[in-house]
């Protein structure tokens, strides 16, 4: 006898969109990496560089943006706006 499984609409969209990305926090003072996850169910491109280099190289007609551009920028390292307390050397 076979079973089937009936997934309900939100499992479906989570088994679709839903990820998690791991984000590493990295101390100035002392080097102490500290890694976390953090779930998502979207992820917000900048398109702002990618346009720019567009419309310089181009103009806007017959627009293609390349999404590992997008992804490459969506990765790079960045300075946090707020403190956060590194647990190692207290800073």
């Amino acid at each position: 006898m076979k079973t089937h499984f009936h997934l309900s609409p939100s499992d479906i969209v989570k088994s679709l969109f839903q990820g998690s990305l791991r984000s590493v926090l990295l101390c100035k003072e002392c080097g102490m990496k500290r890694l976390q996850k953090e779930p998502f169910m979207n992820i917000s491109l900048s398109l702002s560089e990618e346009m720019e280099r567009i419309k310089l190289d181009k103009g806007l007609q017959n627009t293609v943006i390349d999404l590992k551009t997008c992804l490459d920028h969506f990765v790079l390292p960045e300075t946090l706006g707020d403190l956060v307390h590194c647990t190692a050397c207290g800073t």
